[in-house]
């Protein structure tokens, strides 16, 4: 009986049905055998090309993890936060037709004791750019939030201002001026802040898997209303 299903599991990928072979029952009739062992070679080929089922839980994971450390790194962030008892939460979402990497949404919800909850937002297709883009679009929409919190308004008309530029650089990056509706819209790493995500936050890439389908634009149809939309990166 062994050999005949040993011969039966010989190539395939059943490594619960050579199991059987090894546990084998002398009791058993080889009918019995036969068919235990063909079901479970069954299953393994049935389930041997299975792919796990895509996520973004562990982007969320890692995004809640950099507002944290972001906060605790820089000091008036981390009184803001605390003193306000206000809440952030990450959320990931397409672009849509926004031409951003990112962006903040302030009192996006209210939690069940009625307080604010504010959003910082993680574009999608910003994935694609690598984590140092990633952690750096993060840092810009959390200084948009500690302004928010400190009743700080760091955009006039619209377009980032000093107030902006003055939080961002003590947040580690480089502010650089933009377009005239853009202002000091333009950031980057600082090699200090470069060097602090790389041998203390440790970001983890692999949790970034899913990149956003980029959409086509329709075209619009001319209108007599002009409309602004924040271009924040």
């Amino acid at each position: 009986f062994e050999s005949e299903i040993k011969k039966l599991a010989k190539g395939t990928k059943a490594s619960k049905a050579k199991a059987v072979v090894l546990n084998f029952d002398s009791s058993a009739s080889t009918v019995d055998i036969v068919e235990e062992a063909e079901q479970i070679a069954s299953k393994v080929e049935r389930y041997s090309d299975y792919v796990p089922r895509e996520s973004f839980i562990p982007a969320y994971k890692e995004l809640e993890r950099w507002l944290e450390a972001l906060i605790n790194r820089t000091p008036k962030a981390s009184r803001l936060t605390a003193r306000a008892n206000a809440s952030l939460v990450a959320q990931i979402a397409s672009k849509g037709q926004k031409n951003c990497y990112g962006y903040f949404v302030p009192e996006a919800y209210t939690n069940k004791d009625g307080q604010a909850v504010h959003q910082v937002t993680l574009c999608a297709e910003t994935f694609q750019y690598g984590i140092d883009q990633n952690v750096g679009t993060t840092a810009h929409e959390l200084v948009h939030a500690t302004n928010h919190l400190a009743g700080v308004n760091d955009c006039t008309n619209n377009t980032h201002n000093k107030k902006f530029k003055e939080l961002a650089e003590q947040f580690g990056l480089i502010v650089e001026k933009g377009s005239p509706s853009q202002g000091w819209a333009i950031t980057s790493l600082s090699p200090e802040l470069k060097e602090w995500i790389d041998t203390e936050l440790k970001p983890d890439a692999d949790a970034f898997t899913l990149l956003a389908t980029a959409k086509e634009k329709k075209e619009k149809k001319p209108s007599k209303m002009a409309k602004w939309e924040c271009d924040c990166t």
